[in-house]
């Protein structure tokens, strides 16, 4: 048997794109330095990177990290080609168009892969998900999201202050998965394994994907 694994996760070091603090990396013991070996220590937010989130982040109550069964995290997953989507918002039109059929777990292609998730400074303008759309996926019994930027939401949604998309989301106990590389993925279904850290009592951790196909 051939399989292919595509690696989404971007990378983590100091001055990438983020929301917010960024990490910070240092060595506790260097060999360089005299020690009998190399050991690093990093500085980071649980949202830092590709990342998950859960209920929790917006909804006190929710579940936590560590309490995300593996299920949900692994398994078949369809990557929804919105490339062509114009403007900031994609509307539940879009996502119908793109194949999306109620599957489990959707990952969003848009244009932000090939240009906004590469920059170094988070854009004024991007494409999220609307508050419509936000719906039909609550709707329709996906569990797990995920997209290729910094948020779900859109610049407006984010802007207002009101976060509408994760609200509709996180109140439907929905999993999102955030800022995952799709440049070069095709759209169509793969097998998705997202492995978040076991952070314990935790409203997200970054995580390793991939998406494996054949």
């Amino acid at each position: 048997m051939s399989l292919r694994v595509h690696d989404i996760s971007v990378p983590v070091r100091p001055g990438m794109l983020i929301s917010g603090r960024q990490p910070e990396f240092t060595w506790l013991y260097s060999i360089t330095e005299g020690a009998e070996y190399n050991v690093s220590a990093w500085r980071l937010h649980a949202h830092t990177g590709t990342h998950v989130e859960t209920g929790l982040h917006y909804v006190d109550g929710r579940e936590t990290i560590d309490a995300v069964e593996i299920e949900r995290l692994v398994g078949p997953a369809r990557v929804l080609d919105l490339t062509a989507v114009e403007g900031e918002e994609i509307f539940p039109e879009d996502l119908r168009a793109a194949g999306y059929e109620g599957q489990e777990r959707v990952l969003l292609r848009t244009a932000n892969s090939a240009c906004a998730i590469r920059e170094l400074v988070k854009r004024e303008s991007w494409v999220g998900l609307g508050s419509a759309a936000a719906e039909l996926l609550a709707e329709s019994g996906t569990r797990l999201l995920g997209v290729d930027y910094l948020s779900v939401e859109t610049p407006a949604g984010e802007s207002s202050g009101e976060w509408p998309v994760h609200t509709i989301l996180c109140g439907a106990g929905l999993v999102l998965l955030e800022v995952v590389d799709l440049d070069g993925v095709e759209p169509g279904d793969y097998l998705l394994a997202c492995l978040p850290l076991k952070l314990e009592g935790g409203e997200a951790a970054p995580a390793r994907v991939v998406l494996i196909d054949g």
